[in-house]
């Protein structure tokens, strides 16, 4: 058991020492409360700052995957539509077909006494 001698805190907590004066009316300047009120607030205002910045990165990922997927749609519909083009073309020989019809366009117009494709 500590002793009365030590000089540790067991002779400064034994000693009182009576207060000068009166003591004062009313509540007391600060309490403990108003500290825990200040904590409370500063650790909400906290919580909220990192959900808003949490909720704005979500927000971000999401619209960067969306544009990536609506490029990559467009990306592959231009693909597949070039495919569709090249197989329409070698499996109806439409590139003969095409040239012939044009020209023949072309000289009918001509024959016609059309200035076709010419500047005026």
């Amino acid at each position: 058991m500590p002793s009365l001698s030590d000089k540790g805190w067991t002779l400064a907590v034994t000693e009182w020492q009576p207060r000068q004066g009166k003591r004062s009316r009313g509540r007391q300047k600060r309490r403990w409360r108003g500290d825990l009120e200040v904590i409370v607030v500063v650790l909400v205002a906290a919580v909220v700052v990192v959900v808003v910045v949490v909720v704005v990165v979500v927000v971000v990922v999401v619209v960067v995957v969306v544009v990536v997927v609506v490029v990559v749609a467009v990306v592959v519909a231009a693909e597949i539509a070039a495919v569709v083009v090249v197989k329409l073309v070698v499996c109806f020989d439409l590139s003969a077909s095409y040239k012939s019809l044009t020209s023949s366009f072309l000289v009918s117009r001509q024959e016609a006494g059309d200035d076709y494709g010419a500047m005026k």
